[in-house]
């Protein structure tokens, strides 16, 4: 029988490195194992082979083993071990914990080659006096070496002799032949296990991914806008907003018409946040962002290899996305015709079909459907379906224009104003005082690009005029135009003046029991019309005027005295 004698620095490593020889080679040879620090250890050693844990291990001892063969031990990580060191999260600081210094460095080394690099490594061992202070320790089997002070171990086992030690081993016993393939078929064991550890892993990662994606889509697809959030109190918005609230109670296809800039995604949104799908995802299509060629595949999703430069995992499409919620199709009337005849057969089977798959995906979405252009004169060019337009066309509503909805301008600036305010934080004078000088020339512009120019407008005079009311001067010629032509050279009093004046006007009017309305106004001021509605307005929000229907005019609440 052939003799193995293994020496090691400390009985643990001993200890281990022999079980682990024992268990490969069996009763077919005698091990013996020896701590190199202990005391009993033999004057001479000789075996037919003696395979030292480490090279300190040979310095030591090798004067004892002239007359036998050596062979000091490659070691490595115990990788079934590892696993817990990826519980601690990146960026962590941990002692590294060994019995000599060339051990402790070699065990970091070995962890960061093997991609365990995740963590931040201090070494700690009885040669060293100074360490840092840690909570957590990392040691290869030496827990009696940790210090008092660490609050979590965290013991990887001692590092056992690599694979291509025990190859040398065997070929210096003459065992190789004998052992080949027992030792390749317990490798091939513990490869097969740790495939299947992987296999596990991956699948759990994939798992994992997939919720962190559908929380994604979840936190991206959301509509932020409700009706309560939605700014107008003018007859034309209210009554918008109106017949959308009675729309949101129903899952028919809903058509959404007006100019570009009129708010027709805010108002699809303020739909599906009032609609039992709330808490299903609100997501939003342009069709005039997306490119024909990839317009299917990003709406329907396509199966891998559907086309060159596919995903080799295939990609689920957005009215997947919108499942159990609602999908918004903006500027439909921008549709191909080969996709709106795609787009009519989900209408009317509620069911989607991947991009070259022929696997039928049912689908439970709410569709809503918005345009700036006449979806009726594309019918008679040709360039859209009429099938398509009654299918769309169940819920018709209408955006206003901004020039239709009056003070509707000033809320709005004003909102934009505060929300310029929040993103610059340089803007200190009140909204109201802010638009003072030009609020009648916003009234009286035409606004052609809506809220969307309102809200350029107000973000050009804040950049422009951040610390100081704008004058006219200041707004694009467009604007400023209109209020000079109705009296270019009138002084414009103070707002408080004005108010003070006109209540006072009111007052006498109603002490007379004479009807009193903003032209009237406006004639005895010598100030524009559209001036006089403004500061009416906000006297009405003071609760200084009423407005009354008919020929009532106006009401003076309270005694102009009282009033300022």
């Amino acid at each position: 029988m052939k003799s193995l004698v293994l020496v090691a620095m400390g009985s643990n490593t001993a200890i281990a490195c022999a079980e682990q020889l024992h268990h490969l080679l069996g009763e077919r040879v005698n091990i013996s194992h020896y701590d190199a620090r202990q005391e009993l250890l033999p004057t001479h050693i000789q075996a037919d082979l003696v395979v030292f844990a480490s090279q300190e291990a040979y310095r030591q001892i090798k004067e004892r083993c002239q007359e036998s063969p050596v062979l000091v031990a490659r070691r490595s990580i115990n990788y079934h071990e590892v696993n817990k060191l990826f519980e601690i999260p990146a960026g962590t600081d941990v002692l590294l914990v060994n019995d000599l210094i060339d051990s402790t460095n070699t065990t970091i080394a070995l962890l960061q080659t093997i991609g365990i690099d995740h963590i931040n490594y201090y070494p700690c061992s009885p040669q060293l006096a100074n360490y840092p202070h840690l909570k957590i320790a990392v040691t290869p089997g030496e827990r009696q070496l940790v210090p008092e002070f660490v609050e979590t171990i965290i013991d990887i086992k001692t590092r056992l002799i690599d694979i291509t030690t025990i190859v040398e081993i065997l070929i210096r016993l003459d065992l190789l032949e004998l052992y080949a393939d027992f030792l390749s078929a317990n490798y091939v064991q513990d490869i097969i296990r740790l495939s299947k550890i992987s296999y596990q892993d991956i699948n759990e990662i994939q798992r994992l991914e997939d919720l962190i994606r559908q929380k994604h889509l979840k936190e991206q697809h959301i509509a932020p806008n409700t009706f309560d959030k939605t700014i107008g109190k003018s007859p034309a918005i209210q009554k918008t907003i109106f017949m959308a609230k009675k729309m949101a109670a129903t899952d028919s296809v809903i058509l959404i018409q007006g100019e570009s800039g009129t708010g027709k995604e805010l108002i699809a949104q303020g739909i599906h946040n009032a609609s039992t799908r709330r808490n299903g995802p609100f997501v939003a299509v342009n069709f005039a962002a997306l490119s024909e060629n990839l317009l299917e595949s990003e709406l329907f999703g396509y199966v891998p290899g559907a086309f060159t430069g596919a995903s080799r995992q295939g990609a689920i499409g957005l009215f997947e996305e919108a499942q159990h919620g609602t999908i918004f199709l903006d500027e439909i009337g921008d549709a191909t015709l080969p996709f709106q005849v795609r787009l009519l057969r989900v209408l009317q089977e509620k069911q989607i079909r991947r991009v070259g798959s022929s696997k039928i995906i049912p689908i439970d979405v709410r569709v809503i459907v918005a345009t700036n252009r006449d979806l009726k004169k594309l019918i008679a060019e040709g360039s859209f379906r009429q099938d398509l337009y009654y299918r769309l066309a169940v819920l018709p509503i209408h955006m206003p224009l901004l020039r239709e909805r009056g003070f509707d301008i000033l809320l709005l600036a004003k909102a934009f104003y505060k929300e310029q305010n929040r993103s610059q934080k340089n803007l200190p004078l009140p909204a109201d005082v802010y638009f003072h000088e030009v609020a009648a020339c916003l009234l009286d512009y035409s606004w052609p690009g809506n809220i969307r120019e309102l809200q350029n407008i107000i973000e050009y005079i804040t950049t422009l005029s951040p610390t100081k009311a704008p004058d006219i001067s200041l707004l694009p010629g467009e604007l400023r135009q209109i209020p000079a032509k109705e009296n270019p050279a009138l002084p414009v009093p103070s707002t408080d003046k004005l108010k003070q004046a006109i209540c006072e006007e009111v007052f006498q009017a109603n002490c007379c029991h004479r009807s009193i309305g903003r032209r009237s106004l406006a004639k005895k001021m010598q100030q524009p019309e559209n001036h006089i509605r403004l500061l009416l307005n906000e006297l009405q929000e003071e609760g200084r005027i009423l407005f009354r229907r008919g020929r009532g005019g106006l009401w003076a609440t309270q005694s102009p005295k009282a009033s300022f």
